[in-house]
């Protein structure tokens, strides 16, 4: 009997406002899974590490609240790198905006369609807004407000744990990141500050 995947959705929606995602997550997955909506007025940080908590499976997907647009199968297709390669401790999906176009992602200046399988990501961080990641205590800074370079001191802090770690973008996986920065742009200068204030401490 295979185990369920767990899919954390990390929100600080209602349950009611995430249903026709998790609805999405469910038809689309190709696979037994177990989906987490975290559904707490807290910050992006609090509510990733909610789901974490949760979470019980060896490889896990987070995904943002405003992710769609789920191929079928997607879910064995993102998590198979990180079978294949031990030294990958992170796999994207190519995000692409509602209108089609590549979206921003961190460390993916060269965007390729789908056909083009996997590539290693380029600098040291990459977009958590729709991750496969293993199983480990690792968890994201609650002293971010609101969202907004979570993602990069999590991936400063795999880059410790996991020296010449690799993250890899699965091109072949494309879904829409409708990328609404929820709670981000009022708190941008703050936690950017925060996060090179602390970069030495990680």
């Amino acid at each position: 009997m295979n185990t369920p995947i767990d899919i954390i959705i990390p929100t600080c929606l209602t349950v009611e406002a995430v249903t026709p995602l998790a609805e999405e997550v469910r038809d689309s997955a190709g696979v037994d899974v177990r989906i987490y909506a975290t559904c707490e007025d807290a910050c992006a940080s609090k509510n990733r590490n909610i789901g974490l908590e949760w979470a019980a499976s060896e490889f896990r997907i987070m995904m943002d609240d405003d992710i769609t647009g789920l191929p079928q199968g997607w879910v064995s297709a993102l998590i198979q790198p990180l079978k294949d390669h031990p030294e990958c401790v992170m796999v994207s999906p190519q995000l692409i905006t509602p209108d089609r176009k590549y979206a921003v992602m961190m460390g993916c200046p060269d965007p390729r369609p789908i056909g083009t399988g996997l590539r290693i990501v380029v600098g040291p961080h990459l977009l958590t807004a729709c991750i496969a990641i293993r199983k480990d205590s690792l968890r994201f800074d609650e002293r971010f407000i609101g969202s907004g370079w979570e993602d990069n001191d999590y991936c400063d802090r795999q880059n410790k744990r996991y020296p010449g770690c690799t993250r890899i973008i699965q091109s072949d996986i494309q879904v829409v990141h409708r990328n609404e920065m929820k709670n981000q742009q009022e708190h941008f200068g703050r936690n950017r500050r925060h996060y090179f204030a602390t970069r030495g401490a990680r």
